[in-house]
């Protein structure tokens, strides 16, 4: 009975402001006697909309005394009853960032007939503002009026912010459709209200499985709620509460508070309300949040070795692997301790965070859970992944009013964590029973993996392409991964109910079931399994049925289109298989490699902590985690997809789907390969794109290092090598890639491009030497010899030192002997240009890489 009523709780809190939605939509007014019970038009609108509009579906996997429970969200701003005075406390928590001191928009870059304009769309229409456009660490900048398109979550140009300025320009000379460019409430509001009833209509009932029920409404509201404002305006001045929170992530956080309130001590919130409230709770250590990170993933994942069939879907099935393991452990901790998934504050990039009531009980579970954990770590992978688990004790005041200081308390204890990691194994013994097992196998007869070096396996296995079960298992999910539509969480695992599934199994803590989108209709018995939790459809947000919801995952590889003989092997490749690198790099133009390109946001510790200044909350902080997540696990596929797309009309024999393979992204990272040119394009593609999704905002940009290598280069040094560069661009200034030699800002990289294709095409029509791009090099670079030889810059960039003059008159005889006239003076204005002689080595570089073979 507990744990279902913190479900309802729950649930209650993700529907209890519902009517800010609906009166949006409908524009319905309250009368005097409703707004007595409620106080607020928007509160009375969500108790209609929950007892008629949403009834039909709610009814049906509810019960009327459980509906009642759901109802009590309503009554937040005049509660009455112990768990209604709850929730207004919870509410007061979720909304605290807001101010009244915000100005919502611009006015000085709108005409007056766009101010008119304003009157209906900010207030009557109010549209969500981005979170990103108000990031600061210094840099200013001339800011816009961004907005968000009203429309259902999916991986389209619709979850990027609008300029208003320019869709009102688009709009007021015809060019676009004000509704198609704007969004509409009544469209949006019942397109939510059908799925809504039909997608429960044909769920299960809650008492049989409130975890999927709870999955089911989080997502649903999560798809449509997402662009829509908690906060609302003052309609004089366009002011108040800066709506930069959505409803969404509003009611997320809410309903998660109010778990940790209703476990803490439901019983202290009575009808004695704030008083009691403020002298029991408000100063108390209510609330006990938990920050995981899992160690060892990126070596863990590049652990694999060069020369042995299936390395790249080994090294796809690691890469999977490890992006669940976070979701799989955080799930088991909040199913020990009986919370929803909306207490699942943030997963991703190998961190989850969790919020739980501060209980003696919960405290205990967490440590036991914990050397659970260290011992599955440890004896599977011989401790290759670890976890360290902080965690922070604190009451609703510090999360109403110094939430900075909670955050940096929280990430205080899990670096202290970082120091103690395996410390339950290590006071248990456990660990050296661990050892010596180790120690027994080394000297049975068994030899390592070849292609891991890690695992070992039977001495008698004469077969070089014989592998460790390790390895077997994470090729057996790369392989089945591209057919991959469904992922299924299980508590443990369930009968054969699904064929064509593979399961992740992480033995205690739960398994995962992939399902590909030809078995959807054997869901339905996984869907009645109370074993099962949630049914998630990957990077698709259409919420078919049997699902409860929807995960985005960085999923694109290359996939074979047709059965093609492999290069430089005797063998083949099949039709929907992985191709290996050695097929991906004929792709290239030019000298057949791969390129390998890593990249993340520059300064996110920085920008959590101190880019919000005091607007920081936890609900922002949540809404920040989510939108940066949204880009780099479900809208980069978009941008592989979109890129392969032109290719292929350039290359339409091109057998393969997709010419990218994303090896890991998630959080604010992204790990690729792809042939070397198309890496150094999607590089600058991703890079636009994330600027323009975080509003051209100077102080939210991205790093990279790339390489380019011969296919049978081991990937773990490639990798290595790659994080080199991105460390070097970092070092260098941030907001750069260190690519062929060269660390670069991003805007230089589309005129160097420019420029090479187009001396390219003057080798091509023998107006340019080839030799001589390497005579040009050759003597730049001995002129930087000494300049530094006794400086120690990491690889692969040589930072100019002390400009040499002698190099100008040297480079102008190699001119005049070497290139065509009718170009002469155009190559010379370039090479005697002091911004150009710092990066020809990327030119150089990129000139032989194309132009070879």
């Amino acid at each position: 009975m507990h744990k279902k009523e913190k479900y309802l709780i729950a649930i209650a809190g993700l529907l209890h402001d519902i009517g800010k939605f609906y009166q949006r939509a409908t524009n319905k007014k309250t009368t005097d006697e409703d707004k007595k019970i409620f106080q607020y038009a928007h509160a009375y609108l969500s108790y209609e909309a929950i007892n008629q509009e949403l009834k039909e579906g709610l009814e049906s996997v509810f019960s009327q005394e459980e509906l009642k429970t759901i109802l009590d969200g309503c009554y937040h701003h005049k509660p009455t009853t112990p768990i209604q005075h709850l929730l207004q406390k919870a509410d007061w928590i979720s909304s605290s960032e807001r101010s009244k001191d915000q100005t919502i928009y611009n006015l000085e870059i709108l005409s007056p007939d766009q101010k008119k304009k304003l009157e209906n769309f900010a207030v009557q229409n109010p549209r969500l503002r981005s979170v990103f456009e108000n990031l600061s660490l210094g840099k200013e900048y001339k800011k816009r009026n961004y907005f968000y398109k009203i429309a259902p979550l999916n991986l389209s140009k619709d979850i990027f912010p609008k300029d208003l300025e320019y869709t009102y320009g688009q709009i007021d000379t015809k060019a676009a459709d004000e509704e198609e460019e704007l969004g509409s409430y009544p469209k949006h509001w019942e397109s939510f209200k059908t799925e809504f009833n039909q997608k429960l209509k044909n769920a299960v009932k809650f008492e049989n499985s409130p975890e999927k029920i709870f999955s089911l409404i989080y997502h649903l509201l999560y798809k449509y709620l997402w662009c829509i404002p908690a906060s609302t305006y003052d309609k004089e001045n366009y002011s108040n509460h800066y709506p930069d929170i959505s409803l969404f992530d509003h009611s997320r956080v809410l309903s998660a508070v109010a778990c940790c309130f209703y476990d803490y001590d439901k019983e202290g919130f009575t009808q004695e309300g704030t008083n009691k409230f403020q002298n029991k709770f408000k100063d108390k250590e209510v609330f006990l949040h938990i920050k995981g990170d899992i160690s060892g993933i990126q070596k863990f994942i590049y652990n694999v070795y060069a020369g042995k069939r299936g390395t790249a879907k080994t090294l796809r099935g690691r890469s999977f692997y490890v992006s669940l393991l976070p979701e799989i452990l955080s799930r088991y901790i909040l199913n020990q301790l009986e919370y929803p998934i909306s207490n699942l504050l943030y997963s991703g990039g190998g961190i989850f965070e969790i919020l739980v009531a501060n209980t003696q009980e919960n405290l205990d579970k967490i440590l036991k859970i914990k050397q659970e954990i260290e011992e599955f770590l440890a004896t599977d992978f011989e401790a290759d992944l670890g976890l360290s688990l902080g965690y922070y004790q604190y009451s609703p005041i510090e999360m109403m009013k110094d939430y900075k200081t909670v955050l940096s308390k929280l990430n205080e204890n899990l670096d202290n964590a970082k120091k103690e990691k395996f410390s339950t194994l290590i006071d248990s013994g456990k660990i050296f029973d661990l050892l010596n097992k180790k120690v027994s196998d080394i000297k049975q007869n068994k030899k390592r993996c070849p292609v891991c070096k890690t695992y070992l396996i039977s001495e008698n296995l004469q077969d070089d392409d014989e592998i460790c079960e390790v390895c077997e298992k994470f090729r057996n999910i790369g392989q089945f991964l591209p057919k991959t539509e469904y992922l299924i969480f299980a508590k443990n695992l369930t009968p054969n109910f699904v064929e064509n599934k593979k399961v992740v199994n992480f033995k205690k803590f739960g398994a995962v079931y992939l399902v590909d989108k030809n078995n959807i209709s054997d869901l339905q018995p996984l869907f009645l399994d109370p074993e099962i939790t949630e049914i998630l459809a990957i990077n698709d947000t259409s919420l078919k049925r049997y699902t409860t919801g929807f995960k985005f995952i960085g999923k694109v590889v290359p996939e074979a289109e047709k059965d093609a003989p492999l290069p430089e092997e005797d063998d083949k490749i099949e039709e929907g298989q992985i191709v290996p690198f050695s097929y991906l790099a004929q792709f290239s133009e030019g000298d057949d490699r791969i390129g390998i390109l890593r990249m993340d946001v520059d300064n996110l510790g920085k920008l959590f902590s101190e880019g919000l200044k005091d607007k920081i909350s936890i609900s922002r902080i949540a809404t920040l985690s989510r939108s940066l997540d949204l880009f780099f696990s479900g809208y980069l596929n978009e941008i592989c997809k979109a890129l392969t797309s032109e290719y292929k009309k350039q290359n339409q024999d091109a057998n393969v789907k997709n010419f990218f393979y994303i090896l890991y992204s998630g959080g604010d990272d992204v790990f690729l390969v792809a042939p070397w040119d198309k890496a150094i394009d999607i590089a600058e593609k991703i890079n636009n794109e994330f600027k323009n999704y975080t509003c051209g905002n100077p102080n939210i940009t991205l790093s990279a290092g790339y390489i380019q290598v011969k296919h049978k280069y081991p990937i773990r040094f490639a990798a290595d090598l790659a994080g080199e560069a991105e460390e070097v661009a970092k070092s260098s200034g941030k907001d750069r890639i260190c690519i062929l030699g060269d660390v670069l800002q991003w805007n230089e990289i589309k005129e160097l491009k420019s420029t090479s294709e187009k001396w390219i095409e003057y080798i091509k029509r023998n107006k340019l030497q080839r030799g001589f791009i390497y005579a040009v090099h050759r003597l730049k670079e001995q002129f930087l010899k000494d300049l530094n030889k006794s400086s120690k810059v990491a690889f692969p960039y040589r930072e100019i030192g002390k400009e040499d003059l002698m190099f100008y008159p040297y480079a102008q005889y190699y001119i005049a002997r070497n290139i065509n006239k009718d170009i002469r003076e155009e190559v010379s204005q370039f090479l005697l240009d002091k911004q150009n002689f710092k990066k020809l080595t990327f030119l150089v570089n990129y000139i032989s890489l194309k132009t070879r073979n």
